[in-house]
């Protein structure tokens, strides 16, 4: 069955930022495997759209998403792309920065790799491991699978995120942003107004 890609339009049902085409060009480019055929790969590519879309990724992210029926976490309104100089560029609402697409391909790996997201186990010694240097997996001492980290995957949604922001903002204009900030309204931290 053919993925259905959210082009930055909001599309309903999506279960994808990208082709199985542009997804393979990607995995060739960076010598990744995201499986040994295009129906395989295609389950990685969903499972690895279902890993970014996750309550604790988009919690992180800036903005909120651009249109109410979209089942992706991009295309988003309010976000900026923070690994570029201040005042930082804001992204498009309307399109899916490449770099998310390249962090679906990275997860669709993991997951061609044997991550297991969704899984329980009852091993309970392990707080986290790292796989072949590609996702850390954290359990905690009862064995309860939690959330698997795909490193990678993460450090491109760190350049999205709302606590980059904060740290870059402050470097680069000297003013600490431990606070909330509204151009009418301030926050001292105290829990005053």
């Amino acid at each position: 069955m053919a993925l259905i890609v959210e082009d930055g339009s909001g599309i309903l049902g999506a279960d994808s930022f990208l082709t199985y085409a542009d997804a393979q060009t990607i995995a060739t480019n960076y010598s990744l495997n995201i499986g040994d055929n295009e129906a395989s790969a295609e389950a990685n590519l969903r499972q690895g759209y279902s890993y970014l879309n996750s309550f604790e990724t988009e919690a992180m992210l800036m903005g909120g998403r651009t249109h109410a029926v979209q089942s992706g976490i991009f295309p988003r309104k309010g976000c900026y792309l923070i690994n570029m100089s201040y005042p930082f560029p804001a992204l498009d609402d309307d399109a899916i920065p490449d770099d998310i697409k390249l962090a679906q391909v990275l997860a669709a790996q993991a997951f061609n790799d044997g991550m297991n997201a969704y899984g329980a186990d009852t091993n309970g010694k392990v707080i986290e491991i790292n796989v072949q240097g590609v996702y850390s997996e954290r359990r905690d001492v009862s064995g309860v699978w939690r959330y698997p980290k795909v490193d990678a995957v993460y450090r491109i949604l760190l350049d999205y995120g709302q606590a980059r922001y904060q740290q870059r903002y402050s470097i680069a204009t000297g003013q600490p942003m431990n606070q909330l900030y509204r151009p009418d309204m301030t926050y001292n931290g105290w829990g005053r107004l």
